[in-house]
């Protein structure tokens, strides 16, 4: 799953800027952040400058049901899996990043949130397939940028890009077994 966010302006796509076709840049979310609050704390505070706008995402965190049952996957608590937010960067002070408003969520670190860095473009021309960075763990799998105008000559593709996920068995040689959750070697 990669995510692709629209909104107002918001389309998800490409320019050759950094010579390749993955356009955001993004930092691990250092110290977790509350409402109310107008700063956060990132691993690569470079990556942003005054004015920037960036996306705050928090993709995982959610706690399930981790037993072998019927229920097992099923939602006990979010715990902010699916919070994000655009903000603008005011100032960058060492790895604390200030943020033009408060956040209205709780952005925390064991949920793997990122910072990426939104591009803005008047009209932007799509002339090789655009992609998001592959999801690491911590980091990548979301493609996201404003424009006004947007021309595609291109693709944009986040396939398999965002979580991994486990392996899918299927057809005659699946394994048949009434476990719901099992380790599978590595």
């Amino acid at each position: 799953m990669g995510w692709v966010l629209a909104g107002l302006l918001c389309v998800v796509l490409f320019i050759s800027a950094y010579g390749t076709s993955v356009i955001n840049l993004y930092a691990k979310l250092i110290q977790n952040a509350f409402p109310c609050q107008s700063w956060i704390r990132v691993d690569s505070p470079e990556y942003f400058s005054q004015g920037d706008t960036v996306l705050i995402i928090q993709p995982a965190g959610a706690r399930i049901v981790n037993e072998n049952a019927p229920s097992y996957g099923t939602i006990v608590s979010l715990n902010g899996a699916g919070n994000w937010c655009f903000r603008v960067v005011r100032k960058i002070v060492g790895d604390t990043v200030f943020l033009n408003l408060p956040l209205f969520d709780t952005f925390l670190v064991e949920g793997k949130t990122q910072v990426i860095y939104v591009p803005n473009y008047d009209t932007l021309v799509i002339t090789d397939t655009l992609k998001p960075r592959d999801w690491d763990g911590e980091k990548g799998g979301v493609l996201v940028f404003f424009a006004n105008v947007v021309i595609l000559r291109a693709p944009v593709d986040a396939s398999g890009r965002g979580f991994r996920g486990g392996p899918v068995l299927t057809g005659p040689d699946a394994p048949v077994d009434t476990s719901y959750v099992e380790e599978i070697p590595t």
